[in-house]
């Protein structure tokens, strides 16, 4: 419930002329014991402008001189407003007229989105990657079951931004998607070259798997023909049971019926990389870069023993010992923990690599390891 009180204007004279002090000449004062202190408070402010001194007044030319003036009429204005407007939305214009004023002086500001934008960016690129049948509202459930609470319009914005053209394959992504899908159970196989200090050339074959990183199979051959590398499939299919998918590109030794009727006998499925495009491969590529790189660059190979010996060297080095960033900087059989009490063995592979982190102090441990060496070897 609420009162009307009627407030006679008070006029004071000064230099001939006399001029309204209040500026209110009406006001809403609420009854309720809610609302008790801005009665108060305005009541307050009331006695204490009829109560100023008339002398004081009477020696400014003119009101506006007069700074408790402007004091009083700023209470009046502000409690007018605190009793209109809701205590929530008061504090709400507080707090942002604070940031804005904050904003003003500070000088270093903030570029780009915020934090909150590109969590929730990043979490629906990886929803539409892997479930590319999801729509707005399917993702936005998503978002609001991890905690986060944006608006069904500004999922369906982000969505726009990265929504494919295409559909869902599109470009280099969907090849790296398809790898992604199938890579447990599918080999990259490619052909590299290796000189001798001769002048002779030697062709070094390699089977690697996509998801562990592991080379299964190698072998180097002076003359390889189609009769040798289906000899080298069919080696790998027996070392590697889920082997179901043959990554390959459009070399003349990898086509023709006779690979063809072969990878269908051993039912393996091929799947060839796009003319000039040896990113499609670009695992088993990278490969034999790090085969070069750490190995056949530094050391002179002389006949085609010699280049099975370090080749072989190489492998096992590989697969036991050397860290693979797409493995979480693990060695694609696996490595075991470190414990700092103890003892560093340093060997030497090649006179090249050094491996440092053979921590061992048992025994049989040991030897299990050395058996596994020996078993992966070449």
């Amino acid at each position: 419930m609420y009162q009307r009180v009627d407030l006679k204007p008070t006029s004071v004279k000064g230099k001939g002329r006399t001029e309204d002090f209040f500026f209110f000449h009406w006001l809403f004062i609420p009854t309720n014991n809610h609302e008790t202190l801005f009665k108060l408070l305005i009541i307050a402010s009331t006695i204490l402008l009829k109560t100023m001194d008339s002398t004081i007044m009477n020696s400014c030319q003119s009101y506006s001189h007069f700074p408790w003036f402007w004091v009083f009429l700023f209470g009046h204005l502000l409690l007018y407003l605190l009793y209109k407007i809701p205590p929530k939305k008061v504090f709400h214009l507080f707090t942002l007229s604070v940031k804005k004023v904050k904003a003003l002086f500070n000088t270093k500001k903030q570029i780009g989105r915020p934090l909150e934008y590109w969590k929730i960016y990043h979490h629906i690129i990886d929803m539409l990657r892997n479930n590319i049948y999801w729509g707005a509202a399917r993702i936005h459930s998503e978002l609001l079951m991890l905690g986060f609470h944006p608006s069904l319009s500004s999922v369906k914005r982000i969505i726009k931004r990265i929504k494919k053209l295409n559909g869902p394959f599109q470009g280099w992504k969907a090849w790296l998607l398809l790898l992604s899908q199938i890579k447990d159970y599918t080999l990259a196989m490619d052909l590299c070259r290796i000189q001798t200090v001769y002048g002779s050339t030697l062709y070094a074959l390699a089977f690697i798997e996509i998801g562990s990183r592991k080379i299964v199979h190698f072998n180097i051959a002076p003359n390889p023909t189609r009769n040798w590398i289906l000899l080298q499939i069919q080696e790998t299919k027996s070392l590697c049971s889920n082997f179901g998918i043959l990554l390959r590109d459009n070399d003349v030794l990898f086509s023709g019926s006779k690979i063809l009727n072969g990878l269908k006998e051993l039912d393996i499925a091929s799947l060839v990389t796009p003319p000039a495009s040896p990113w499609c491969n670009g695992i088993m590529e990278r490969w034999f870069g790090s085969l070069r790189r750490e190995c056949f660059n530094h050391i002179p190979v002389f006949s085609l023993n010699h280049a099975h010996f370090i080749a072989g060297e190489y492998i096992n080095y590989y697969n036991l010992w050397r860290p693979h960033l797409a493995l979480n900087k693990d060695s694609p059989n696996g490595r075991l923990i470190i414990f700092p009490s103890s003892k560093v063995i340093k060997r030497k592979v090649l006179g090249v690599l050094t491996i440092s982190n053979l921590f061992f102090k048992d025994n049989d441990l040991e030897k299990t390891i050395q058996e596994i060496s020996s078993q992966n070897s070449f």
